[in-house]
């Protein structure tokens, strides 16, 4: 069809012309699909559906997920408050509208990545009002809603006993006594001074005393001077003053426990897994106050020089044992020393004043 028509004649008055190009507006009209002058019809068929599923098979999706809903953790106006199992019943519900939405599809051959997409969004907004109008209505006539349980607190797991310290059994025909002299730096004898081995029992093992090793923080500071304490073997610390103190064990810069010491005076316990040898103690609300030592030994074999300096270690493996010596005021120090079975060998320490070089020199005393 051209434009203009060759059946209009522009010939002749004017109205008669505009009777013309009306009568030719209307053949375009009816040629083209208008139904009426003003709108234009489309053509069948032309229109976007706004499901792709049937309407039935949208109605029975429908139907088949508020079922799972209401009795997919059993009927669900027998726990209506309970948000835990209603929450289960909710997921159940949501999760197969995936599925039924691509089965109908598949089934109408009308499958579609978009198809699919926009049903199963639609069906989950419907779903959704009709699954949250009946909860609604069982809350308010069957149960109010009620916290989901909480999760039963699994029970702690039993402490497992520590290992049991097994001791090396310790022929004492393989055994000596070491008796050591401990001197100042002017080779004058310091009386008070812990002796101890400090090396060579490294491949032996000694169990810890059962009773605890005792540490008070009074108005001098800490007593004793210095503790003893062997590995394993509780630490019981307490305040003496009515003061609220801390213990703080370190050593080269290292801190191996820090316990409070409460003002009550009531006892403090902890312990040390590993000789560290000699330790400083202090208190971090107190600074100013005198510091004391703690000696952490694998073993037993430690003793107090007298007046005269001396002290003796019996029933000592035989062996190349190094003996150290430790004083809060005159220092430290160590000496060498071969000991025989059934022999007593003597040794001369010569102690120095500590420093933090020669404090955390001091070994532990395998």
């Amino acid at each position: 069809m051209s434009w203009p028509p060759h059946d209009i004649s522009w010939t002749g008055t004017f109205p008669a012309r505009i009777r013309g190009a009306v009568a030719a507006a209307r053949t375009l009209q009816s040629g083209a699909g208008m139904s009426h002058p003003n709108g234009i019809e489309a053509p069948a068929g032309a229109e976007e559906r706004l499901l792709h599923v049937s309407r039935a098979q949208f109605a029975g999706s429908l139907a088949a997920c508020v079922i799972l809903f209401l009795f997919a953790t059993g009927p669900l106006w027998r726990h209506a408050g309970d948000v835990g199992r209603l929450d289960t019943a909710i997921g159940w519900s949501y999760g197969a509208i995936p599925l039924f939405i691509a089965g109908c599809l598949i089934a109408s051959r009308r499958w579609s990545l978009r198809g699919f997409l926009l049903d199963t969004m639609a069906l989950g907004l419907v779903k959704y009002v009709v699954t949250c109008s009946i909860a609604i209505a069982f809350w308010a006539t069957v149960a109010p809603p009620r916290a989901a349980a909480a999760t039963a607190r699994p029970r702690p797991a039993r402490a497992l006993p520590e290992e049991a310290i097994v001791p090396t059994p310790i022929d004492a025909a393989r055994t000596g006594s070491v008796r050591a002299t401990v001197l100042d730096a002017a080779g004058r004898p310091v009386a008070g001074a812990l002796v101890f081995v400090a090396a060579g029992l490294e491949d032996e093992v000694f169990a810890p005393p059962a009773e605890p090793t005792a540490v008070e923080h009074g108005p001098g500071g800490f007593m004793p001077a210095i503790a003893v304490a062997q590995v394993g073997q509780p630490i019981e610390a307490r305040s003496t003053d009515g003061r609220m103190h801390t213990l703080v064990a370190d050593r080269a810069g290292e801190v191996l426990f820090n316990v409070p010491l409460l003002a009550s005076g009531a006892p403090t316990a902890t312990r040390l897994r590993h000789a560290v040898g000699l330790a400083t103690l202090h208190c971090n609300v107190h600074p100013e106050e005198r510091e004391g030592l703690l000696l952490t030994l694998a073993h037993p074999f430690v003793a107090r020089s007298d007046a005269a300096g001396r002290a003796v270690l019996s029933g000592v493996p035989a062996g190349r044992l190094r003996i150290g010596a430790a004083h809060r005021d005159q220092g430290a120090g160590e000496s060498a020393v071969e000991l025989h079975a059934m022999d007593l060998a003597d040794v001369r320490i010569q102690v120095v004043p500590r420093t933090a070089a020669s404090g955390a020199a001091v070994p532990g005393g395998g």
